[in-house]
């Protein structure tokens, strides 16, 4: 499951209204827009990253805050 599933399934299980509920799943997705200015190296690692690696991909929902911040009405 994908962060979007999962934050629906959170979000309907604390109790948060259908509609609301149904907007958490597109955002579950935009949250990961950020991934696409890293290195296609390090998101494509099919094994454990190194730390270093790590902190650049921890990296992406600030990223993507950076992104999305310029899109009106986000």
């Amino acid at each position: 499951m994908g962060s979007a599933a999962n934050s629906q399934e959170l979000a309907a299980h604390l109790g948060i209204s259908p509609t609301e509920t149904r907007m958490i799943g597109p955002a579950g997705y935009l949250h990961h827009i950020g991934k696409l200015a890293g290195p296609t190296e390090i998101i494509d690692t099919p094994g454990p990253l190194t730390p270093v690696e790590r902190f650049i991909i921890r990296q992406h929902p600030y990223v993507s805050h950076r992104i999305l911040s310029t899109v009106p009405g986000l």
